[in-house]
């Protein structure tokens, strides 16, 4: 990894995760190996009033790489840093929780197609105006895209 500090991040590498086989584990057995670049910023919580990213009207999207639907829900965040559906383009339900202190979040959004629900985690870049998180069914992981 490599610190350095611009427009888009603080840190950024190559970055190399092996996992090996895990029978007993509650999700993902097999084992993978993956090569990719990380990214990081520094998150500096905003001062009181100010919100978290420069942004009110954002998505939340969840990409299911298993040929599943994309789940888009368009969000609004408000002043005060809580972020729900626009009730005018999103009617699937949606629980967003935002840890304005680390930059944290998570929250679950409904499947439009069948009503389950998928759990997301993720953090904030503000450089990017942006946050980046993860979702977890049993056979995969998929990337959680929230921002503009």
């Amino acid at each position: 990894m490599t610190f350095i500090t611009n427009d888009v991040s603080d840190l950024s590498g190559d970055f190399n995760w092996i996992k090996p086989t895990q029978p007993k584990a509650k999700i993902y057995t097999p084992a993978f190996q993956i090569e990719t670049t990380a990214v990081g910023s520094q998150y500096v919580p905003p001062v009181q009033g100010a919100q978290v990213l420069n942004v009110t009207n954002a998505i939340l999207t969840l990409v299911n790489s298993n040929a599943g639907p994309v789940i888009t829900n368009h969000v609004i965040l408000s002043a005060k840093n809580k972020v729900t559906n626009d009730p005018t383009l999103s009617t699937n339900k949606l629980t967003f929780s935002l840890t304005v202190s680390s930059g944290l979040f998570s929250g679950k959004v409904a499947d439009p197609q069948n009503g389950l629900p998928y759990q997301f985690k993720g953090v904030l870049f503000q450089k990017q105006n942006a946050g980046f998180g993860y979702f977890l069914n049993p056979t995969q992981s998929a990337p959680v895209y929230f921002g503009p």
